[in-house]
């Protein structure tokens, strides 16, 4: 099974939904977007891109704040 997260536009999207789950097709639970948000985003993005592409992306970011600390 894969959970997913799902936000019903208007009341017909949610009786959809729950018509689903009237076929057992599918399980709604019920959380508010607070609750999805207790986690911190670093530890959900830790390992999200490779060594190698985090340096690339700190030298570029060096290489931009040199741009701008230039005289011109």
């Amino acid at each position: 099974m894969e959970t997913i997260i799902i936000e019903a536009k208007n009341k017909k999207a949610l009786k959809l939904l729950e018509n689903l789950e009237a076929l057992k097709i599918i399980r709604i639970i019920r959380k508010t977007v607070s609750e999805h948000r207790t986690e911190k985003l670093s530890k959900k993005l830790i390992g999200c891109i490779t060594d190698k592409q985090g340096n690339y992306m700190i030298k570029e970011l060096e290489k931009i704040r040199n741009e701008w600390e230039r005289d011109i």
